[in-house]
Order: C-alpha cells, then structure tokens, then sequence
C-alpha cells in the first residue's frame, strides 16, 4: 500500500470511530458527558466537511490534470480515433503509429458514412507530412498533416473531379482535457475547422 493510500485508510478509520462514537451515544449505549458529547459532534462535522474539501479538490485536480501522457494517449486505441463532420455526413479515421525515437505518424482516411454500406467510399486521405515528436508530459502537440482527395471524391462530388490526387498542407493542433480536441487550418480554409476526436469502434 502506497503512503498516500495509508493515509486515507487512517483518515476514514478515524472518521468511521467518531461517527460510530457519536452515534453510540445518542440512545445512551455509550455514556458520555454533555460537554464532551458536544466536542464529538462539532469533530464529526469538521471530519464531513474536511471530507468533502478533500474529495472536491482531488476532482478539480483530476480535471486539470491529464490522466494520461499525450503520446500514450494518441497510439493506445485500438481502432484509432473518430473525427465527425454531421454536416456532409464524413467521418475520419486516423490512427498515430510508432514511428520510433519516441515520435508518431499520423495515417487516415475521411469516408462518406451514408454511402456504401459496410464499405463507405473513402474521399480523403490523412498522413503527416513527418514523424513529430510528442514530449513527455505534454498536453498539447502541433504537427503538419497532408489530405488529399481521391477518385471516389470525385464520383460523390462531380465538382471535386479538378482535385483528386492533389494534396493540400494543414497544420493540427490537439490537446488534451475532458475530451481529445484542438483544431486543423490550410490555405483553403477561411478560418480553422473545429477537431474533436473520440476512441474509434469497429465499423
């Protein structure tokens, strides 16, 4: 057992005699003064509200505070991670591999979800323009990505067939908090899209 586990067992024995202590007391099992009986109870009450400062600032530490280390956290999914666009009905698959030295390499794809069934075609595809490094104990990591449009871009969106094949440069930004998000930009974009990623399932 690890000292700062010892120490709440300790507080919550505590904690569990006065209650048992005081509560004894009230039909008259253990006979205590007045004066005394009083102090318990006052105890009891700072034991409950010590208890409840504690238990509140350990989840307001826990909120701000990573659970995780950013690389493990990029790589530990198994099916990687899911980035939904609802307006045009995409969804993007990435996955962030080893690539050694401690860096990762962004792969993915962007597939059209109300088509094609069990095998939606894929329009873009996502890949780092370089393995980038995620140092320990980071909550936030840059990188420069690459998408490009392919064939069954074109199919979906006629107007789209001037582009398949061709890559355009964007720079992402995730960090980490309630949930894995940040945001992605490149010369075509007006403003930067929004990204919010969430464990990938099996499709």
């Amino acid at each position: 057992m690890n000292p700062a586990s010892a120490v709440i067992w300790m507080f919550l024995g505590i904690f569990l005699l006065t209650a048992l202590i005081a509560l004894a007391s009230l039909p008259g099992w253990i006979r205590i003064g007045e004066y005394y009986k009083k102090k318990l109870f006052v105890l009891l009450i700072l034991e409950v509200v010590a208890c409840i400062v504690g238990f509140a600032g350990q989840a307001v530490s826990s909120y701000r505070t990573p659970q995780q280390d950013l690389r493990a956290m990029l790589v530990s999914p198994e099916f990687g991670w899911d980035w939904q666009y609802a307006q045009k009905g995409w969804r993007s698959r990435l996955r962030f591999e080893p690539a050694g030295d401690d860096k990762v390499r962004l792969v993915g794809e962007t597939y059209l979800v109300d088509r094609g069934g069990d095998h939606p075609p894929v329009i873009l595809t996502w890949e780092s323009t370089e393995a980038f490094a995620v140092p320990a104990g980071a909550t936030s990591v840059t990188f420069a990505a690459r998408r490009t449009w392919t064939p069954a871009a074109a199919d979906a969106y006629p107007e789209l067939r001037w582009e398949v094949g061709k890559s355009v440069d964007a720079q992402v930004t995730l960090a980490t908090g309630l949930a894995l998000h940040g945001s992605a930009i490149d010369r075509a974009s007006a403003q930067p899209w929004g990204v919010m990623l969430t464990p990938g399932f099996p499709r």
